[in-house]
């Protein structure tokens, strides 16, 4: 600061991520408006330490402002928008962003849209969701998992078994936070409480009360009881590790 290098564009851009991860966003918002000369990267930067810090306000005040003066957005600073707009819960302002985005030509790129898919589900409009979930070019675990935690969050049980089924017919294979995920279904707590306690009829005709079609009950209850061993294996190893730590809870 002495040498007058804070002006820097560079040098700027690393002060602001340091205060960042000093957890000194006051510090970090004062280099960013003493800098003479900003890039993308420096706009990105102090929304990302912003969405860090939980300001998601402030992070779409400061892509307004972007937008103002006329510096033109990348996939980051579209991700980061979208993140904060995830984290307000705001959808008017995700639909608006989203608009740019198309504007843009950022819309097929794999992160945006992962992140315009997390955003929609997180604040509830799940049609959105599955509408950018259907355009997008291929689908991994996370992408899935995303849209089925939105379903699970919003109540939607029969959408989201729908969705963990044509999962594993698109040959995706689910990971630990998809098999957690979809057992948070209620419906899906009874059934793996069922399968574990050998109430099959009781399973089964909650899976046919939630839409899945009698045909394929008893292949969809293997499954679940599969995720079910899979998912109480994963709770007991953890158990075991803290036990062997010597783990306390607070």
């Amino acid at each position: 600061i002495k040498s007058g290098f804070e002006s820097d564009l560079s040098v700027g851009n690393i002060l602001i991520d340091v205060y960042s991860k000093c957890e000194n966003i006051v510090d970090a918002r004062q280099v960013f408006d003493k800098m003479h000369k900003r890039d993308v990267v420096t706009w990105n930067t102090m929304a990302s330490a912003y969405i860090q810090h939980g300001c998601g306000v402030e992070a779409l005040k400061l892509f307004r402002q972007m937008q103002e003066e006329n510096f033109r957005p990348d996939e980051v600073t579209f991700i980061t928008a979208l993140k904060a707009c995830a984290n307000l819960g705001s959808l008017e302002q995700g639909k608006r962003i989203h608009g740019i985005i198309i504007e843009s030509g950022f819309e097929s790129h794999v992160f945006v849209a992962s992140t315009l898919l997390d955003m929609y589900a997180k604040c509830g409009s799940m049609v959105d969701a599955r509408r950018v979930f259907d355009k997008m070019s291929r689908h991994d675990a996370v992408s899935w998992t995303t849209l089925i935690a939105g379903y699970v969050q919003h109540g939607h049980s029969k959408e989201a078994l729908t969705a963990f089924q044509q999962m594993q017919q698109e040959s995706v294979m689910p990971d630990k936070v998809t098999f957690i995920t979809i057992l948070k279904v209620p419906e899906l707590q009874v059934i793996s409480a069922g399968v574990r306690g050998g109430i099959h009829k009781s399973a089964i005709s909650t899976l046919e009360t939630i839409g899945v079609p009698k045909h394929h009950t008893h292949a969809c209850l293997s499954r679940i009881h599969q995720i079910a061993i899979q998912y109480m294996g994963h709770l007991n190893a953890t158990k075991r590790k803290m036990e062997a730590s010597n783990f306390k809870p607070p």
